[in-house]
């Protein structure tokens, strides 16, 4: 086609003049035929593409846009049934909605519910409620941005990107002063009501599993010997070597110029894993109030003043708020490495006696406070079978632009919310 039009202009210019005077008739003639030609090969295209369309219900524009990039689907709460609801995100459909509104995703939004974010050139707007369930089904399932969208939601992936990052931001901003260990101010008129609780549990007779496997009878304690209200512990989530990749694309290259002090800040010899860690207190109703994420280099305690404990500055601030309201005041019990001399913080009498000094007595008070003191590493043990971004490996590139040390913090509230809601219902 193209060779005859070029071919039509010289003779139409009268560059050549051909010595056939029917040229010019005869350029007009294969060019007519080359267009009926055209005509009926996309004729021919089209009609495979209707077809292809019959045979797998596939649109023709469907069929014309890339297949890297799933259409968005406008997820709303009411879009899910129970069933989809807890395969996405682990909680049915009140539940989801309940977090929802404890979110305050709405007082943020339009009145059209939508949330605007701001790129720094441009902003991207995004459903609330769709926000809410993508943050909600990446937590669940540990996917990537990219696998979220292209399995469920659909859309643009920058778009998701910042829609991410602003949710994650946002709660740990609004949270922040509740999920902290200041929150037990909330629940300071109640730590007696805790004691009797836990004073409760110990005094039932029940089996106990020694270190040898051996099962023992108890019939229980008489007496709580420790003035506590809870428990204390803390716990390290994983993550990747930063800045351990090639300094450039060639072969031989080293580490980045940082890589030894990156992967030293958050590398702790004890465990020999790199990774951040949480100091967590767990009140007998199920609520948990955290402190951190810090480096896990940190030791949970220590006489050199550099532990997490002296981070957050719990035995202090409890005596504080209990000051002039109990006496003796009420205390956390925590792990052998707990065993120093605090006013708020206890630990078993193990963690104080020598083997050959420890009693009868007290080794049966050390065995049923152990029973008791379970319940926070159940809590743990739940945050990750419920929210498996904690324990995805590709969600460990701390070095990234990825706020992953706000996961555990939000991870809590979630958690939190779904007590207060049982806990309001029963």
């Amino acid at each position: 086609m193209q060779q005859l039009i070029v071919l039509k202009f010289i003779l139409v210019a009268r560059i050549i003049n051909p010595p056939n005077l029917n040229a010019g008739i005869i350029v007009d003639f294969l060019l007519h035929l080359t267009a009926m030609g055209y005509n009926s090969y996309g004729t021919i295209v089209a009609a495979w593409y209707r077809f292809d369309h019959l045979m797998h219900d596939i649109t023709p524009l469907e069929e014309s846009q890339s297949l890297l990039l799933k259409p968005a689907q406008n997820i709303r709460l009411d879009s899910w049934d129970d069933g989809l609801c807890r395969m996405y995100t682990g909680f049915l459909g009140d539940d989801l909605r309940e977090i929802y509104r404890l979110f305050g995703l709405t007082n943020v939004a339009d009145a059209h519910g939508i949330i605007r974010v701001s790129t720094g050139h441009t902003e991207y707007k995004l459903h609330a409620e769709e926000l809410f369930l993508f943050f909600m089904t990446r937590m669940r399932k540990g996917w990537s941005i990219y696998d979220t969208v292209n399995m469920t939601f659909g859309g643009y992936y920058n778009r998701w990107s910042y829609g991410w990052s602003w949710i994650v931001r946002y709660l740990d901003s609004r949270f922040r002063n509740i999920l902290g260990h200041q929150g037990l101010l909330r629940f300071v008129d109640q730590f007696p009501e805790y004691f009797q609780a836990i004073e409760e549990y110990v005094k039932k007779p029940k089996w106990h599993k020694d270190d040898d496997g051996n099962w023992w009878w108890s019939p229980g304690l008489a007496y709580l010997p420790y003035w506590i209200f809870a428990f204390i512990d803390c716990s390290i989530y994983r993550g990747n070597v930063p800045y351990s990749g090639p300094d450039g694309d060639v072969v031989g290259a080293g580490h980045k110029p940082w890589y030894e002090i990156m992967q030293r800040a958050i590398y702790t010899g004890w465990k020999c894993i790199h990774g951040m860690k949480i100091e967590t207190v767990r009140l007998p109703n199920g609520i948990s109030t955290v402190f951190g994420p810090v480096s896990c280099r940190r030791c949970d305690i220590a006489y050199t003043g550099r532990s997490v404990h002296d981070m957050s500055g719990l035995n202090g601030f409890l005596s504080c708020i209990q000051r002039g309201r109990y006496h003796p005041k009420y205390a956390v019990l925590g792990d052998g490495i707990y065993g120093m001399d605090f006013e708020c913080i206890r630990s078993y009498y193990k963690a104080h006696f020598q083997p050959a000094q420890m009693t009868e007595y007290m080794r049966v008070c050390d065995a049923e406070m152990k029973v008791c003191r379970q319940s926070i590493e159940w809590g743990y043990g739940k945050t990750s079978n419920v929210f498996s971004i904690c324990k995805d490996p590709d969600n460990f590139k701390l070095g990234k632009q990825n706020p992953v040390s706000m996961f555990v913090y939000i991870i809590s509230f979630i958690y939190n919310a779904l007590c207060l809601i049982h806990i309001c219902l029963s």
